[in-house]
């Protein structure tokens, strides 16, 4: 589910205890992160593994970064798949407000870029949390808008009720990596249907949708960017066109049928595919 990050499986039952499921019935699984979990298929698509070897690979990256800012104290944690590394704490030693405003404004822009240090450390990074308790977390955004602009448009804000590694464990609790992730999954699916959507508007023969009319394109090595929803990518019949859209250097995007693009996309077919030159 894409909300909730959890596979629901169905099927049938064909061995287990028989005083607790019958045997022949239906039944529902529902597979959270880090369940283990065993799938076995006669037929493995070429797509499909590669698919699952980039996901191992993507588990053991960076995640995303909370970053938890109480008074002068910031402490970061590194979201992998296995758990958290703990970087910090960094500290500014920035004194009270009976020091002048200037030598308190040159501590902070200190503090701030011993921050921004960390944080450029992982600039490949999409997700970057900063929460707290208080007024630091704000005006580090602010910071960040002014002088890193390419950082701050990923960051989020999150309000905690405390500051360091309780912090980090409090965003945790919350859901917020897990909902950031998924809103920029959406955000990223419903912008390459809009980009169809616009070819299709201005310039109808640079793009083509529909199951009979997408792969005609495909055979002919005609799609550069296939639009696939998810609801008809496991069909036998569609996985082979996706190894060929790919080996053709072109990409394959999956789209969710649970949110407004995979709907658009559902009306045309479910498959749409923007060309690299036009057909008769």
């Amino acid at each position: 589910h894409i909300y909730t990050g959890r596979l629901r499986a169905t099927g049938v039952i064909e061995r287990g205890p028989e005083d607790l499921v019958p045997m022949g019935s239906h039944h529902t699984l529902e597979v959270k992160l880090n369940t283990p979990l065993r799938i076995q298929k006669e037929h493995w698509s070429r797509w499909t593994l590669k698919r699952l070897r980039m996901a191992v690979r993507a588990s053991k990256n960076l995640k995303a970064i909370i970053l938890v800012m109480e008074d002068d104290v910031a402490e970061l944690g590194l979201i992998r798949q296995y758990g958290v590394e703990y970087r910090g704490p960094i500290t500014g030693h920035i004194p009270g407000k009976r020091i002048q405003q200037r030598d308190r404004g040159k501590l902070r822009r200190e503090f701030y870029e011993s921050i921004v240090e960390s944080l450029q450390k992982h600039g490949d990074l999409e997700t970057i949390i900063i929460a707290g308790p208080g007024f630091y977390k704000s005006d580090f955004y602010d910071y960040l808008m002014e002088r890193y602009p390419e950082i701050a448009k990923k960051a989020v804000l999150e309000n905690t009720g405390t500051g360091g590694r309780a912090g980090i464990s409090e965003v945790l609790r919350k859901g917020t990596v897990e909902r950031v992730s998924s809103e920029k999954r959406i955000a990223s699916e419903i912008r390459n249907v809009n980009e169809f959507l616009e070819k299709l508007a201005r310039d109808p023969d640079s793009v083509v949708y529909g199951k009979v009319e997408v792969m005609d394109a495909i055979n002919m090595g005609a799609v550069e960017k296939l639009l696939v929803l998810d609801r008809v990518v496991s069909r036998e019949d569609i996985e082979g066109y996706l190894d060929m859209v790919e080996s053709m250097g072109g990409s394959v995007v999956l789209i969710s049928s649970e949110h407004e693009g995979g709907k658009q996309l559902e009306s045309l077919g479910g498959l749409a595919g923007i060309l690299r030159f036009k057909i008769q």
